[in-house]
């Protein structure tokens, strides 16, 4: 292998650390070009991480809301700068097989992310209450936890970090972030966008030398970075002084890190008000009899297959009514066929390589698991290993069709997180709210195509999912509106984004004034 990309080392108090074993991230669209080279960190360095957050807590905490968010409007302004965008899309085109397209959609995304949640340093917050005592001033307000944890997926490593390490840091919480191994440089990068930012306002940095501008070594803790596995992520969540943890991915690691954090820090456990997950989805789109099936068919093929199946919100099942199903599956195989699949660095490409070999592996089982229990392979169902696909990890998308209400038929019930859905018939729209609702743990988002309000009133009122679309496919959400699911297996804590995204990170607290003109007596109050 030639050409090998420098090493990636942990950021620690304003430091690169370069310390570890050597781990490669080989690109998944192929494996003989490697895509990074990082140290692995070990829960010592994960220690010193938050260690140096903590020592910027009060420095940090003590900054207006006005300068902590001008940090994030840098940043997301330094994304219109093309070199940046290039940047990040050459990283996750390379590390986690994104299509060209699809990585420069997530610089978009993110730098509207930045832009909103800056705004939401300087929002009214809090509350002025009337008093039960006279000439009692009452008011509430709210101060950062302190360390944040940011735990990160690899499917969308730059906006899912931006939107869990700018509301922290608006919030007065410094970082530590712990990404995913797939996805290392991309969030290096993420790391190195945000100091530019600090070195950029004012009231943050000093002169250095040769007037550059430095970040004032009383922030330097700020950002900190441990690259690692399950052993580095135990210890940023036992670790006393993280005050909140916001984390993506499986929902059995979510679950297993919220116990964790609970009950394995001795005297010290997390508040789970300050925990947040956001994790798995099995999400379905509802296509109505008078839908318009081109539409439909169009997005669901997208919800699917874009982005290689790999988002809690990829549309996994299509559940349709029996006066549309046939042409509807026609509709869904055609435009299935026509996917063009290639490595990501292709313009032409839709459909990129999963992030593993073990991804594919994975996929691949549960198809033929599903298929020896009933289920009927519509299209697809194959690993890509021949031609162009030799050296990377590629599969076709693939369509099953089964019965909703057989718990067998595992692609209409289990999440596979790759270009898989599950097809099946009802007769009517009430059939299709429960089927959306009882044959899934996963309550994420859903979405129907109709032309009926009485179908859309019933859609809304009853389905059970955090996110309901309306003639929109399932993916995604904007920066302002809440992310997420309806507890189960699909979160945990608050919503993400939005205009509640800094709560997880702070304290609410009441306060209290006495102006001592003639105010009644504390008894007549309860405790």
């Amino acid at each position: 292998m030639s050409g090998m990309p420098p090493k990636l080392g942990h950021l620690i108090g304003g430091l690169e650390v370069f310390d570890g074993e050597i781990e490669e991230r080989l690109n998944p669209a192929n494996i003989n070009q490697v895509a990074s080279l990082f140290h692995v960190g070990t829960a010592e360095h994960m220690d010193a991480a938050v260690a140096a957050a903590e020592n910027t807590t009060s420095d940090w905490a003590a900054t207006s809301r006005r300068v902590r968010g001008e940090v994030i409007r840098k940043a997301a302004a330094l994304l219109e700068n093309p070199d940046w965008q290039t940047r990040f899309a050459d990283a996750m085109v390379t590390e986690v097989g994104k299509t060209r397209a699809g990585a420069l959609g997530e610089v978009e995304k993110t730098r509207r992310i930045l832009n909103y949640m800056s705004g939401l340093a300087t929002d009214a917050e809090g509350d002025v209450i009337p008093s039960d005592q006279a000439d009692v001033l009452l008011y509430t307000d709210s101060k950062p936890v302190g360390v944040a944890g940011i735990i990160t997926p690899f499917n969308f490593p730059l906006a899912v970090t931006a939107w869990k390490v700018a509301p922290a840091l608006i919030a007065g919480c410094p970082v530590v972030i712990k990404p995913s191994p797939a996805a290392p440089k991309s969030a290096q990068l993420f790391c190195k966008l945000l100091n530019e930012a600090i070195r950029q306002v004012a009231e943050l940095s000093i002169e250095g030398e040769d007037a550059q501008r430095a970040i004032n070594p009383k922030y330097l803790g700020l950002i900190n970075l441990v690259h690692g596995g399950p052993d580095v992520v135990e210890a940023m969540v036992k670790n006393p002084a993280v005050q909140a943890i916001s984390f993506t991915g499986s929902t059995e690691v979510g679950k297993i890190l919220l116990k964790m954090a609970i009950s394995e820090r001795g005297d010290n456990p997390l508040d789970p008000r300050h925990f947040v997950a956001e994790m798995g989805g099995q999400n379905a789109i509802i296509v109505d009899k008078d839908a318009d099936l081109e539409e439909a068919a169009t997005q669901a093929v997208n919800g699917f297959a874009m982005g290689e199946g790999q988002r809690c919100t990829a549309t996994s099942r299509f559940i349709v009514l029996e006066e549309v199903y046939e042409e509807f599956k026609r509709l869904v195989v055609e435009k299935t066929r026509a996917l063009k699949i290639g490595p990501g660095s292709d313009p032409e490409t839709q459909v990129g390589p999963l992030v593993s070999e073990q991804a594919v592996t994975k996929a691949i089982n549960s198809i033929q698991a599903a298929t020896r229990n009933g289920m009927e392979l519509v299209i697809g169902g194959n690993a890509l290993t021949e031609g162009i696909y030799k050296d990377g990890h590629y599969m076709e998308p693939t369509i099953l069709e089964g019965n909703p209400d057989d718990e067998s038929h595992l692609a209409l019930r289990q999440e596979i997180f790759g270009p898989v859905a599950g097809l099946c018939k009802v007769q009517d729209i009430d059939e299709a709210i429960r089927v959306a609702n009882e044959t899934v743990g996963h309550k994420h988002a859903a979405s129907i195509y109709t032309e009926s309000r009485r179908s859309i009133g019933k859609v809304i009122n009853r389905l059970e999912v955090g996110m309901v679309h309306v003639c929109r496919p399932t993916l995604g959400g904007d920066a302002q509106s809440g992310f997420g699911g309806m507890g189960g297996d699909t979160s945990l804590g608050i919503r993400e984004m939005g205009k509640h995204a800094l709560a997880p990170f702070l304290w609410d607290r009441t306060v209290d004034i006495d102006f001592g003109v003639g105010s009644e007596s504390l008894d007549a109050r309860s405790r």
